[in-house]
């Protein structure tokens, strides 16, 4: 059991693109964001900030979104106990939490 409660850290926009290094460095160059990471080998995943906006890209290859879609990644703290709250209030559970690549 955690001895601290769960606390929302941060967000991030997550696009679907098809060109996850060219999309990053569109940003990079052209926008004005810093290159947070990329991930993979070759690249399907990154991320740019902008002062407090962080911006994530996954490519379109590797996920059921269709390009130009999206989603928000909400960051926690405790997310175990995040858990175990929101499913005793009912929340719908598609995946629980866990270590994955």
């Amino acid at each position: 059991m955690s001895l601290h409660a769960p606390r929302f850290c941060a967000a991030a926009t997550l696009f679907v693109v098809q060109d996850v290094l060219k999309t990053v460095a569109h940003y990079r160059d052209v926008l004005g964001f810093d290159v947070g990471f990329t991930y993979g080998d070759p690249v399907f995943y990154g991320g740019v900030e902008r002062d407090d906006v962080t911006i994530r890209f996954q490519a379109a290859d590797k996920t059921q979104r269709r390009s130009g879609q999206g989603a928000v990644n909400v960051f926690v703290t405790e997310v175990d106990a995040l858990h175990d709250e929101l499913k005793s209030r009912g929340a719908m559970i598609l995946q629980p939490p866990g270590d994955r690549p």
